[in-house]
Parts: structure tokens; sequence; C-alpha cells
């Protein structure tokens, strides 16, 4: 009866253990689908390998995913062709991609073909924007090279004939082709320090059929991004410039880039962020800032056509905590609430309230957003800090924003596992 007894222990703790993975082990999380490549005590990570079924509109990539108990870090996104697994090659209905932090490898193909492919939110880690990653894809408006690539590979973009503007983090080498065929990219905001461009002989073809884009580099970089450009490709050199020129509509903006801004050789133009101290009596005092993050929300104010020069910071600016306005970096619609916040948006010299049909938020640009519990006034006026206005602040009342919202901008209401903004600072939810 003891053996017995033993035996059933031994099988009922047996049962209770979680069932490992096995490397090469697939199975699906969500909508999406997922290979084990490493599993072992130090590192359980997977790789996004193509669905069973084909995928449509906004697809977000976990950062994590749990299969039989164990947790894995999707680390790898498949690449290739369709018949090789490759994860998203040619699903034209994809509108959007989210990457989390996680992912440090590309493989070549991706996305190739998604022409359906709008926006592509790349929160990544990897070191290459593998070749023809998003070629072919005529969609494609927003995308952002994380500041960890160091390549851009062959063909990577070409064909991307939607694309008006690219921002680059970091400093790259440019394969061939790989700019090719972008034929409405007008604009290249580059913040890094240092430019190559691989050597074959038809080197200028990595801008081939583009709009003869504009390289905005920082000050300190410039000579060394001409030097670069020299001899390869000069119709681009001889526009490269670290001024960027910026042309108010009206007196008063509002403004976003997913870039690091310098406002302080923008002679005549203020640049203010608003914080929550300063709301009092639906009244808001904007705090003048030189310089500001990516995708920090500001209001300008300037003279109406008037050209003004604003320059990519040199350094990281300082993060902006309270910050009540919400950067926009590419087309957003945004109803009248958003969870315990009301939003508004600038117009006629006042900020004001949503309507309930909602309104759509142009790329570039920002809208405010108050605690539903403080904003009870349909309109918003404003002032700067530098200004007589006779408004008294609230002094220690902090109103603060606890939302989460990913490295985009976006509000993340139930955050997983990754880096946010919450109160304009970089926190890690783990």
């Amino acid at each position: 009866m003891k053996k017995l007894t033993f035996l059933l222990s031994v099988v009922a703790w047996l049962m209770a253990m979680p069932v490992m993975a096995a490397v090469d082990d697939v199975f699906t999380y969500g909508n999406l689908k997922f290979k084990v490549i490493t599993d072992d005590e130090t590192k359980k990570e997977v790789q996004v390998i193509r669905p069973d079924a084909e995928l449509s509109g906004d697809v977000v990539i976990p950062d994590h995913v749990t299969n039989n108990a164990v947790e894995y870090s999707v680390a790898y996104i498949k690449g290739g062709k369709i018949d090789e697994g490759c994860a998203f090659r040619e699903m034209n209905g994809i509108t959007s991609v989210t990457i989390p932090y996680t992912v440090y490898s590309m493989e070549y193909s991706a996305f190739y073909h998604c022409e359906g492919l709008k926006y592509v939110f790349n929160n990544g880690n990897m070191n290459m924007v593998d070749g023809w990653t998003f070629n072919g894809c005529t969609s494609l408006e927003y995308c952002v090279v994380p500041a960890t690539v160091l390549k851009i590979g062959q063909s990577a973009f070409e064909g991307c004939n939607t694309l008006k503007a690219l921002t680059i983090l970091g400093s790259v080498e440019f394969d061939q082709y790989a700019l090719k065929g972008c034929s409405a990219l007008k604009s290249i905001y580059y913040c890094g320090n240092t430019l190559s461009l691989k050597p074959t002989e038809d080197t200028w073809k990595i801008f081939e059929s583009t709009n003869n884009p504009v390289i905005y580099t920082k000050s300190s970089a410039l000579s060394t991004i001409i030097d670069a450009l020299n001899g390869k490709a000069d119709w681009i050199k001889d526009l490269a410039t670290d001024e960027i020129p910026y042309i108010p509509a009206k007196q008063y903006t509002t403004f976003c880039r997913d870039f690091d801004v310098d406002f302080s050789a923008a002679t005549g133009l203020k640049a203010g962020v608003a914080l929550s101290s300063t709301l009092d009596e639906g009244k808001l005092t904007f705090t003048m800032k030189s310089s500001v993050p990516a995708g920090t929300g500001v209001l300008l104010k300037g003279t109406a056509g008037a050209t003004y020069t604003l320059k990519i910071a040199e350094s990281a600016p300082a993060a902006v905590g309270g910050n009540l306005m919400k950067g926009v970096i590419y087309n957003t619609t945004i109803g009248q609430t958003d969870g315990g916040n009301t939003n508004f948006v600038l117009s006629g010299g006042t900020f004001k309230k949503v309507n309930s049909i909602g309104n759509t938020i142009p790329a570039g640009k920002a809208y405010l957003q108050l605690p539903t519990s403080t904003s009870s006034a349909r309109d918003i006026s404003f002032s700067f800090d530098d200004e007589p206005t006779g408004i008294n602040k609230v002094q220690g009342v902090e109103q603060k924003d606890d939302s989460y919202y990913n490295l985009q901008g976006q509000r993340v209401s139930q955050p997983m596992k990754g880096l946010y903004i919450i109160n304009g600072k970089k926190v890690v939810v783990k």
C-alpha cells in the first residue's frame, strides 16, 4: 500500500510539472505564431514565424509570450520566403506593426511587399534593417530607424513610394539601392555622428529615383556627413544642412517630432510645454523650453509665414514630466475622452474640447489632454511664462498623468513588460 501511495505521489508530481518546450517547438499566442529558438537556463527566446491565417489591421508584436507556463522573450522576426515561414511577407492587409524592444534580429524580406502597411513603430534593438525588409511597401508613410541600427541593407526601403520623410536615430551604413524608388522622399532626419555608403560602382543608386531628399544633420556632424557623400552622391551632398526650416501657418501652432529638437536658433519663436501645476480656472501657463525630447508635444508662438530655424539637438534634452501636451507623429484620430482624461485641440487661439465625433490630429502636431475632473470648461486659454497674465499658478497641486505611453506616444491601457513613458519619464515594466 505504501508503495502504491508513493507511486501515485510521483505521478501527481510529474503531472503538476510544466511541460518543457524544446528548441524548434512551435506554438500560437494570440494571432501570432512563434518558434522556440533558445531554451536554457540563461535564455528563453522565440522567433515570430508565419501564422496559419493572413493578418490584417494593426499588428502588435508582444515583447514576451507564455507557452506551457514558460515565458519567452520575443527576440527574432523570421524573414526569407513565404514557404520558409517568413512572418509577414506579402500580407497586404496589415496597416501597422509595432515591434517591441526585445527584438534584436529582423531577417531580410520580413515585410516584403506588405502593400497596405502604413506605419512601422520600431522599438527594437536590432543592429540592422536587413535587405528587402520593407521593399515594395507602397503605402508606407512612417518609419523610424532605431539608434541601435548600424546598417540599412540592400533595397531595404526600395519602392516605398509614399514615404515622404525618414528619421534615422543613429549612425548607419547604407547598402546599395537602400532607398531606391522612394519617389516621395523629401527629408531625411539623420541623428548620427557618422555616415557610410557601401562602396560599389553604383553607390549613387542608394538614392536613385528619390525626390532629391534633404539630409538634416546635427551641426557637429554636418561636415562629416558631407564628406561621406562627396563624390558618391554629390546632388544629395549639396543639399545637406543642419538647419531645419519651420514656417508656421498661424501665430499659435502645435508641434511634435520623432527626434530631439533644439529651438535655441529660432529667434522670435517661443516653444512651451503645459505642466499640470500651471492649470488654474480654465487657464494654462506654458513653460518655455529651448529643446525637447523626441515625441514631446509643444505649443509654438511665432509670426505666421515667417521662417524659423530648428535643429536636431546635439545631446538628449531633459525629460518633460507632467506635460499635458500629447505629441502625434502620425495621423491620429482622438475622441472626446481617453480614460479619465478629456482632450482639447487648438482652434482660434484657444484649446477647445474635442467634439463627440472626434478629431484627427495630423502628423507632427499635438493636442492638450486634461484630467476630466479639472476640465469642465469647454475652452482653455493660455499664455507663456514670460508674459504677464495676472494668472495665479496653483501651488502645491500636481495633477499627474499616470497613463502609460509607448515610445511613439500611443496610450497603452494594459502595459505588458517593456519600456514606457509615464509623466514624461522612461520606465521599464518588468
